[in-house]
């Protein structure tokens, strides 16, 4: 604990490094100084107060406290990635300050959380960038700078369900053992995060790799017909395998993760595969709701698909009645609802 202090300067110098590349000498100053003063101001008092709510919370419930230095890791890591997203310019404000909410609750409830958000939120933004300009001519609806409801369509449900985990569980980093009766609350909402993070990574790179690099036709999930690429419900052969692989890489990171953090005896892959599954059930349930409950058309004059109706728009598929936030939560919340029982079951089947 002592060494703690030391460890966050080390943070705090290779932050300022970071901004310094851009910034100069005046501004980093300027940072400097206002680091230090929302520090000592508002930073400390906060961590400490929620620390002594934690305190007095967890012990009158019998559960574990919350260190400080879960709290500070719990404050920092987010702070780190909503830095580097404004530099980047790839959120706005409100989606910074929702960034932030998502990122403390994943962090402070379970570490193996924020680090399949972390990694979905990477290769998601390397993704979206990749022929960013094949893509605008394919589909109008691409949001280069993303917002609160960007954040939240995606990290709502896992958050929702990590502040479950927190009031059920504590704070604190559990294995996923469904038979065992002491850890099958933590084991049942560990898998339901699992899956719904591995749901929005499967379906982001389904629609991010499989419009850059396949071809310029989808097939329409409901129909089989051809679309062109970018339409809401419109599936691919390497949409359907980016779908997989980005579940799969969801689960893998958990299940690395809980093996280090828990310091185990062997690696859960069972939930490799409950990634994997997850990547493509949600992906295909997301198709499938694109296709019937959203509207897709080519828009005549500017040659590419559109997602609302009007003058020289020809319709393609789907109804106006959901937006693309509404069906990525219905996505997720379904995936986590479902992988819980299907894990159970598929680990079961697994024992002899």
């Amino acid at each position: 604990m002592f060494l703690l202090p030391f460890r966050f300067l080390k943070i705090y110098a290779f932050l300022l490094n970071y901004i310094s590349v851009k910034c100069p000498i005046g501004e980093m100053i300027k940072v400097l100084a206002a680091t230090v003063t929302a520090f000592s101001t508002i930073l400390i008092p906060a961590i400490v107060a929620s620390w002594l709510l934690s305190l007095t919370i967890r012990t009158h419930f019998g559960g574990v406290v919350v260190t400080p230095k879960r709290l500070l890791t719990a404050f920092a890591v987010p702070c780190i990635f909503a830095i580097r997203e404004l530099r980047r310019k790839s959120l706005s404000l409100s989606g910074i300050v929702a960034a932030f909410y998502v990122g403390f609750v994943l962090t402070i409830s379970n570490v193996g959380f924020i680090t399949c958000l972390l990694v979905f939120f990477y290769t998601s933004s390397k993704l979206t960038k990749f022929r960013a300009v094949r893509k605008a001519k394919q589909d109008s609806g691409q949001e280069p700078t993303r917002n609160w409801m960007n954040v939240l369509n995606n990290g709502g449900v896992p958050t929702g369900l990590a502040l479950l985990y927190i009031l059920e569980v504590g704070c604190m980093d559990t294995p996923v053992n469904f038979s065992d009766p002491r850890y099958y609350t933590s084991s049942w909402l560990s898998v339901a995060i699992l899956a719904s993070i591995a749901c929005a990574c499967g379906d982001t790179w389904a629609s991010e790799f499989g419009s850059a690099v396949g071809p310029s036709t989808s097939m329409l999930i409901t129909s089989g017909k051809r679309v062109p690429a970018g339409t809401n419900g419109g599936v691919s052969v390497l949409g359907t395998l980016a779908s997989m692989s980005g579940g799969a890489v969801i689960g893998v990171t958990f299940m690395i993760t809980n093996y280090v953090a828990r310091d185990s005896q062997s690696l859960q892959w069972s939930l490799a595969v409950l990634g994997f599954w997850s990547g493509f059930f949600g992906s295909t349930l997301d198709s499938f709701l694109g296709a019937t409950m959203q509207y897709s058309g080519f828009d005549e004059d500017a040659k590419k698909v559109v997602g609302t109706p009007g003058p020289g728009v020809k319709h393609i598929s789907g109804v106006n009645f959901l937006n693309n936030h509404a069906v990525n939560f219905i996505s997720c919340f379904t995936t986590a609802l479902l992988s819980p029982m299907l894990y159970a079951y598929l680990v079961n089947a697994m024992v002899p």
